[in-house]
């Protein structure tokens, strides 16, 4: 079907049919994360990251990064651009890369695509209704078993 090599680029809402948060929900969940206020006594926030960062010897540095990100990531049309934002900040910059990774690593195992008997493989199961099934029979579409031919290229 691709007479040439081609580069597809994904976005986070192609994940959304699978449970796995878009853009804006992936903003809101940053935010509730790093939102470290107190409330009656009890931390608002994630506990785990919180307790990372106080561990660190510039705790206030990173704790500021935390909420400042937090407070203004709402301003953003996507999570890059607002780390973009802050690029002259690097403790802002790396809190949002490790809250990215972990808040993606979250959803995946809350997705349908989730192994749980082996992490490091996708959930068998029919895709046959989404989009993924008729992305993925693209580079077989109108080729032989007889001829094969490397398909994917990393």
């Amino acid at each position: 079907m691709l007479p040439q090599p081609i580069v597809f680029v994904i976005g986070a809402g192609a994940s959304k049919e699978f449970g796995m948060p878009d853009g804006g929900q992936m903003k809101e969940s940053i935010a509730k994360a790093l939102s470290f206020d107190q409330s009656d006594g009890k931390l608002l926030g994630d506990r785990t990251i919180y307790d990372l960062l106080r561990s660190q010897s510039d705790w206030k540095k990173h704790h500021d990064a935390a909420r400042e990100l937090a407070a203004r990531i709402g301003e953003f049309v996507s999570i890059d651009e607002t780390l973009h934002w802050f690029s002259s900040r690097p403790e802002i910059v790396l809190l949002g890369k490790i809250i990215i990774v972990r808040e993606i690593l979250e959803a995946e195992r809350a997705s349908i695509l989730f192994n749980r008997q082996d992490e490091r493989r996708i959930q068998n199961r029919n895709y046959g209704d989404s989009w993924l099934y008729y992305f993925l029979s693209m580079p077989t579409e109108r080729k032989t078993r007889s001829k094969p031919r490397k398909r994917f290229t990393m």
